[in-house]
């Protein structure tokens, strides 16, 4: 949830704060709120819940979905207190779940908390040791809610006998089915909310597991939209784009006014002087980035996904929204070799590095990704 584009003031409630960030607590309010509704018995912070600390304590405070945090406590008052709840235990259809949760230090140690918020870390394997026994005790089903890196939740499982299912959150992968490490079950279900993860125990009348399996399916392919969700996503959606297309638009004048003579001038314009390579990158998967958002889902207007399938997003003279610079969808030539206007000025080439690629194609989107070979892929021939 890292805020990088350019910072403009909202005033909410007599408190400053960037329209990016105003709009960032709205769609994290939305997503909490649909998991009140959606009835979600726990969740366990990261680091993105930690980074918007603010927002997170006041949802938390709501009590509208219960936050199971192990390993973290925070001081309030001279008085340390865990974050949630240390260990939860729930009752469903007689069969009791205990639920603990782990984040790492790494991603404790990067999240973006206040200066004056007091948090205590502890190890997860010390914290592992202690309350699994205690779960065993007063569970049927021990289950850990790892906000650890994968391979972290597996040394874990190893070293602490007694867990019977780790929901994998932090970097998590989308497997067909759980693997298993001992007799402990890790399921991995993606990171982006594209799929729905589920694990099934067959268990005796003792609550000794039998038998299980897992489903992980593909949201838009296996399930249904349900109306009125859609609904109000589309509403939500619909406010967050007037919301940044207004103060985007503005700021692009007043940048454009300012810096005038840099500019992104799109791919028509450069196709005048360089027919045959504009002919190659409009075959390109390249050319047609921006169409792969258009889904009920809003990604189109959803920063995160725009950023990587526009031209200059939130550079001075680029990309705004589709409304106001629709000839700078997709990502164009100038994306990979500078704005034209530079180009037509001083002539020349500009010559590519990796960073021009790995920018966007990182993370879930980088998987074996080899900036060598993906060059040959878009290299220009004549």
């Amino acid at each position: 949830m890292s805020d990088h584009h350019r910072r403009f003031v909202h005033l909410d409630l007599g408190n400053f704060m960037s329209t990016q960030d105003y709009v960032k607590d709205l769609r994290n309010r939305f997503l909490w709120d649909e998991m009140g509704r959606m009835g979600v018995d726990a969740t366990t912070p990261g680091q993105r819940e930690l980074s918007e600390w603010d927002l997170y304590t006041q949802l938390m405070a709501e009590g509208k979905v219960p936050v199971v945090s192990s390993n973290l406590t925070v001081e309030t008052d001279g008085k340390t207190m865990p974050l949630g709840h240390r260990k939860l235990v729930l009752d469903k259809d007689g069969i009791r779940v205990g639920l603990f949760g782990l984040i790492s230090g790494t991603n404790f140690a990067s999240s973006k908390l206040p200066i004056d918020v007091k948090i205590g870390f502890e190890d997860p394997l010390d914290v592992a040791r202690t309350l699994v026994p205690e779960l065993r005790k007063e569970s049927d089903v021990v289950v850990l809610m790892s906000e650890l890196a994968p391979n972290e939740t597996e040394h874990l499982v190893e070293e602490v006998p007694g867990i019977d299912v780790a929901l994998q959150g932090d970097r998590a992968l989308y497997l067909k089915e759980a693997n298993r490490i001992g007799a402990t079950l890790i399921n991995q279900s993606g990171s982006r909310g594209q799929y729905l993860g589920s694990v099934t125990l067959v268990l005796d009348p003792d609550g000794h597991i039998l038998d299980w399996g897992t489903q992980n399916d593909d949201l838009d392919k296996d399930w249904p939209e349900e109306p009125q969700a859609q609904a109000r996503v589309g509403e939500l959606e619909d406010q967050c784009a007037r919301i940044l297309a207004d103060e985007r638009e503005r700021a692009q004048q007043a940048v454009q006014t300012a810096r005038s003579s840099d500019r992104y001038l799109g791919a028509e314009t450069c196709a005048r002087c360089h027919a045959a390579e504009y002919a190659q990158w409009r075959e390109s998967p390249h050319a047609h980035a921006f169409e792969t958002l258009q889904d009920p889902h809003g990604m189109q207007v959803t920063d995160e996904c725009v950023s990587c399938h526009v031209t200059g997003y939130d550079q001075p003279n680029g990309y705004v929204a589709e409304s106001a610079t629709p000839d700078l969808r997709g990502v164009q030539c100038e994306a990979c070799h500078g704005r034209g206007s530079d180009h037509a000025r001083r002539g020349g080439t500009r010559k590519l590095g990796a960073q021009a690629c790995t920018g966007c194609h990182t993370g879930e989107f980088g998987k074996d990704f080899d900036f060598a070979r993906a060059v040959e892929l878009v290299k220009h021939t004549r």
